[in-house]
């Protein structure tokens, strides 16, 4: 019975070291760096009107937000030559939250930036 018991914990030992060997599946990296901001940016796209003012003003917060704490990484995918954000925000300008979005980015320096993107930024 004592042998039975042994080479039962000797079983349960090898199943245990077994399943700790597991390796951990990798991360898949994105496939556009840029996905979150085309989501986002979807909402100004349609051509619905009117849209709605509630969901535009939380949408213009969020734009002025990320404008604000990360310009660096969200103003070269706004100013980007296949991105037509700005003409899509021009379609709903009679949005006022919409309007404030645009009044942000008219607002931005390029002087910050590097001439490729600065020029892109006169440009729109």
């Amino acid at each position: 019975m004592i042998e039975s018991l042994e080479s039962l914990d000797n079983e349960e030992t090898k199943v245990s070291a077994n399943e700790t060997t597991v390796e951990p599946e990798p991360v898949p990296e994105p496939a556009d760096k840029f996905m979150l901001l085309k989501y986002l940016f979807k909402f100004v796209q349609t051509r619905q009107y009117p849209l709605n003012p509630v969901l535009s003003g939380y949408f213009a917060k969020l734009v002025i937000l990320l404008l604000n704490r990360k310009q660096k990484q969200v103003v070269p995918f706004i100013f980007s030559p296949k991105c037509n954000l700005i003409d899509d925000l021009l379609f709903h300008v009679y949005q006022k939250s919409l309007s404030e979005v645009l009044n942000k980015l008219l607002n931005i320096s390029e002087q910050s930036y590097e001439e490729e993107l600065s020029k892109s930024i006169k440009e729109k």
